[in-house]
């Protein structure tokens, strides 16, 4: 794959002097070209090029393959089913999930008063002695 850089660049990465480089371009022993005003140097021309195929969608290899399930429990859903009923059995329990305030279901309250109460809680920074 073609890789097009300035001629200082190509200069530094074939530890050659600038005015070398430029004379190679001039006698055109390099691949140039130039793009809005500069002038680029294809510094590994014999490396192999890439192509893209243009096949249509429809004869394209797929990229993913779906995986069935063959419905047999493994330990990691037995792990999962467990600590989904701790979980709904935590959900159920009303000491667990006891409201901070006595507000109403469904609101959200004042953000100033849930931000007075969350600075009374917070731990400052250490003082530097």
């Amino acid at each position: 794959m073609s890789c097009w850089v300035v001629p200082t660049l190509a200069a530094e990465l074939w530890r050659l002097p600038l005015d070398q480089v430029l004379q190679r371009m001039k006698d055109g022993l390099v691949p140039t070209k130039r793009e809005d005003g500069w002038t680029f140097i294809d510094v590994a021309p014999a490396s192999p090029r890439l192509t893209t195929s243009s096949l249509p969608p429809e004869l394209r290899p797929p990229t993913f393959t779906i995986v069935q399930s063959d419905d047999t429990p493994t330990p990691a859903d037995n792990a999962e089913e467990a600590q989904l009923a701790a979980l709904t059995a935590a959900a159920s329990d009303p000491e667990i999930l006891s409201p901070v305030d006595e507000e109403e279901p469904g609101t959200l309250g004042d953000w100033r008063a849930a931000r007075a109460r969350n600075a009374r809680l917070r731990i400052p920074p250490r003082r530097q002695s």
